[in-house]
């Protein structure tokens, strides 16, 4: 895990912050994930030569009279791997006006990837941008570009009042990034206000 990051004043009652954060893990322990391993046994990069040998199609059980798919069997390993990072910023302004004091934070989390792998041989798949990863278990979902936080205060005297807006981005399915021209319509960007006060 890499982190770096500066805060600065940039002007009357204005503070920046601007943080780095890289977080990278290989040898990961995690369950095989039944979709990710039928995307890799099929996958011509993958398994080039489509041999029934390759790992991740031998928990694909047939039944030996009909040739349907059986039941998986699957096990936890501790070949996949993550490599993600992104950027956060955040910035707050304060001032008098009229009788109490106004205040805004915006924060800001920007994805630049998140790339898994359920082998050391797996090129890895960025799920940026998408309701994956979908190839690997134990990782959270929905990787959007970016997140904002916004959130408008006031306070005067006993009284203490904030507006908080939270945006996710449109975003699409997560089998749009194994097969471009899957026929999924993205989900539509969603927002959330928020509305508190307190009276001391």
């Amino acid at each position: 895990t890499l982190t770096a990051g500066i805060v600065a004043d940039i002007g009357d009652n204005v503070q920046l912050s601007v943080d780095y954060w890289h977080i990278e893990i290989t040898d990961m322990i995690s369950a095989e994930n039944v979709r990710g391993a039928l995307e890799e046994c099929f996958n011509p990069i993958t398994n080039p030569t489509m041999s029934a040998n390759y790992e991740a199609c031998t928990i694909i059980r047939r039944d030996p009279v009909s040739g349907q798919q059986s039941p998986y069997f699957v096990t936890y390993h501790n070949q996949a791997a993550i490599d993600t990072d992104g950027v956060d910023l955040q910035l707050n302004w304060g001032r008098d006006v009229g009788p109490g004091l106004l205040n805004v934070n915006f924060l800001a989390s920007i994805l630049g990837k998140m790339v898994t792998k359920t082998t050391p041989e797996d090129p890895g798949t960025d799920w940026k941008g998408s309701s994956g990863p979908g190839n690997l278990s134990g990782v959270q979902n929905f990787q959007y570009e970016y997140r904002t936080f916004t959130t408008v205060g006031y306070n005067f005297g006993a009284w203490n009042m904030n507006l908080r807006w939270r945006h996710l981005p449109s975003i699409k399915h997560l089998q749009q990034v194994v097969l471009p021209s899957a026929p999924y319509v993205p989900t539509d960007s969603y927002d959330i206000f928020d509305f508190s006060g307190r009276y001391e």
